[in-house]
């Protein structure tokens, strides 16, 4: 075979191999009921966390992959454990896990030391349902965005080393069922949240002394299912579903540019999608969507290529989708945890990473220059050499 039909070959089979790329779908857990409440961090290798729920044991569960097989194990079975699970990883690698202890009426955290669990109330008294959010500031402290009940406020706790401490962030209207915590690059606190009687997406900002929130989103619809991402300029982006009546919710995106707060409609192809909307961004900005189309009952994955919204679906095997939460690793591959209903299991989506069209040139310049030593090569010499 020549050098130029080797190029040739290698390249189109890169081409193929990048047109190629298909969503993965594995198991996790199949064992009873479980998966509801999940929550994923993946480390920059790529390597999955997963913290979820065994609802009718009520236990606190969590999964990893070791790059051949998933391993499940049970965190916290005392009691009625692990909704609302929120999972990060630490400056040491290791999972902490937030959740809510039913049977207390308390916050509980789980840390993992690389070979047991230890088990701390951070927060007590907050009995109810609402989400749990869980982040690490930029120096390492561990701080959680949560929904106080039945006092209706949002509340912000942060870990100092020693103790947490727990501050009110907003009280009108019903606020913080639905939240997401991030921090800036400086270290400072912003959280995405909804005000349940007030049908409004709102965005708070700490500034090292003090709470200020503004009004996102105020059309009048049920704002559900915050999932915040500060990008590299410290700008935030939000993903959320925006119900304008029973059984009609869209998948919504706001995001702000510098000056003001701008939304769109990300998917309107059914009569009711977006539940459990999570976003990530990638290397470059860009948002990712994992999202429920309750319409169709399936998983579907929404992303933004720098000019429009672009959908697909990703699990339409029964009854699949919620509970979603959605990551990138450091490679650019993007990871779904979700529940299937239908099954009642925990289940995972891969998807390896496309490279940027810039690759695709880059490939192309090589093909170039192996075609050009090809032709070199089957050229004879100008003056050959005489034995």
């Amino acid at each position: 075979m020549t050098l130029h039909t080797r190029c040739f070959l290698t390249f189109a089979t890169l081409i193929g191999t990048l047109h190629a790329q298909t969503w993965q779908i594995t198991t996790v857990d199949s064992t009873g009921t479980v998966g509801s409440h999940s929550s994923m961090a993946v480390s920059s290798s790529g390597t999955p966390h997963i913290a979820y729920r065994d609802n009718p044991n009520g236990d606190l569960k969590y999964a990893t992959y070791n790059g051949s097989t998933w391993s499940t194990s049970i965190v916290d079975a005392a009691g009625n454990k692990g909704e609302h699970t929120s999972i990060q990883l630490g400056p040491d690698g290791q999972p902490r896990i937030a959740y809510r202890d039913l049977t207390n009426s308390n916050i509980n955290l789980a840390t993992y030391n690389g070979s047991s669990w230890t088990i701390t109330t951070p927060v007590t008294g907050n009995s109810g349902s609402g989400n749990i959010s869980l982040a690490f500031t930029s120096s390492g402290q561990l701080a959680i965005a949560h929904y106080a009940y039945p006092a209706a406020q949002l509340k912000y706790s942060v870990f100092n080393g020693s103790s947490w401490t727990t501050t009110t962030v907003a009280t009108t209207n019903d606020p913080g069922s639905a939240n997401s915590l991030a921090f800036t690059s400086g270290g400072l606190p912003r959280i995405a949240f909804n005000e349940f009687t007030g049908s409004t997406l709102k965005y708070a900002a700490f500034d090292g002394s003090s709470w200020s929130t503004e009004t996102v989103d105020a059309a009048g619809n049920p704002q559900f299912y915050a999932s915040l991402a500060l990008d590299t300029l410290n700008r935030p982006h939000i993903a959320y579903y925006d119900s304008p009546s029973f059984g009609t919710g869209l998948l919504k995106y706001a995001t702000y540019d510098g000056s003001a707060w701008q939304t769109y409609t990300v998917d309107s192809s059914a009569t009711n999608l977006g539940l459990y909307a999570s976003l990530t961004l990638d290397s470059n900005n860009r948002p990712h969507f994992a999202y429920l189309n309750n319409t169709g009952a399936d998983l579907k994955h929404a992303y933004y290529n720098g000019s429009t919204f672009l959908t697909e679906t990703v699990d339409s095997f029964g009854n699949v989708g919620q509970w979603t939460d959605i990551a990138v690793d450091g490679a650019g591959g993007l990871h779904i945890s979700y529940y299937d209903y239908g099954s009642q299991d925990l289940k995972y989506a891969y998807l390896a990473a496309v490279p940027e069209p810039a690759t695709y040139a880059a490939l192309a310049g090589l093909l170039a220059l192996g075609l050009a030593v090809s032709r070199r090569r089957r050229q004879p010499s100008a003056n050959p050499a005489v034995d």
